[in-house]
């Protein structure tokens, strides 16, 4: 099967570059002429930011990782959305703009799963979409090797709903400070998704410290939870948001990625911050 990575054009505006992009151009690396070194360097007028790739690269879906969290406030997290699949949840991801979801490329989401947001219960109706594309980070191999990050655009806009802000700097800069899981993920190492949402909030975790448990982590992932509390992400939360409160709103620093079992040592979240860039141009946002 071809692999295809997309590049997409950068729109110029009076000399300025804007994180909008234009049709993409595909490029196939099936075919023997170009390699992923060669179109990073191609020069002017190809933006390099929003290289991605669709799912399917594996066939295994990486199942990573609320646990003593509590039920969310009714229309407290309303761009925490679920992802689902012949109408199950199975991943989580956060309305960056009306038609654009932040996601974890492990989670592999499909042309035609949906994408439900503004709701609590799985139960209720909530703004549903379909998902058009996945756009997958091409540097994600697996969920611990990195780069777990994926932009999934919508068939149409959620317009109802507010959605989440970027971050507009480092959050490890602001340590301590505790941060904001949502999810519909097992609420205990090995059971089953849940129907109504929930909400833990956990502390950030020095990297040093967070290492103790994983050894050597990478650039752009972050740790947050408390295993003396039991407090973390589990199994149906990736790709959910773990989120920072702000004078503008809720800034989504990480994307839920991957740990040991549930609650007994940190959650590791992709750090927004370090691949903010690739996010704003794929989802087309400032």
């Amino acid at each position: 099967m071809i692999t295809r990575i997309v590049v997409l054009t950068a729109v110029l505006a009076l000399g300025c570059r804007q994180p909008y992009v234009a049709q993409p151009v595909v490029v196939d690396f099936g075919s023997g002429g170009s390699s992923l070194l060669e179109v990073l360097d191609a020069g002017p007028g190809v933006e390099t930011e929003c290289l991605w790739v669709p799912s399917g690269r594996t066939a295994r879906r990486f199942e990573s990782r609320i646990t003593s969290g509590a039920p969310s406030p009714a229309g407290a997290y309303p761009w925490a959305c679920a992802v689902e699949r012949r109408g199950q949840q199975y991943c989580g991801c956060t309305l960056i703009a009306p038609d654009r979801c932040l996601s974890a490329a492990h989670c592999q989401v499909d042309v035609g799963d949906g994408v439900r947001c503004d709701l609590e219960d799985l139960d209720s109706a909530g703004q549903s979409r379909g998902v058009l594309q996945a756009r997958n980070h091409p540097g994600w191999g697996e969920a611990t090797g990195g780069s777990d990050v994926s932009v999934l655009v919508l068939d149409a806009p959620i317009d109802t709903v507010p959605t989440a802000l970027l971050p507009d700097h480092d959050v490890r800069a602001d340590y301590p400070i505790e941060l904001t899981a949502v999810g519909w993920g097992a609420t205990v190492a090995g059971g089953p998704t849940i129907r109504l949402q929930q909400f833990t909030q956990i502390p950030l975790v020095p990297r040093a410290a967070c290492e103790l448990y994983y050894g050597r982590l990478g650039a752009d992932m972050i740790c947050a939870g408390d295993p003396a509390q039991g407090q973390d992400t589990c199994q149906g939360d990736s790709g959910g948001p773990l989120v920072s409160p702000t004078d503008a709103g809720w800034a989504v620093v990480g994307v839920t990625s991957w740990g040991a079992e549930c609650g007994k040592a940190p959650g590791v979240y992709t750090d927004v911050w370090s691949l903010r860039s690739w996010v704003a141009a794929c989802a087309e946002v400032p």
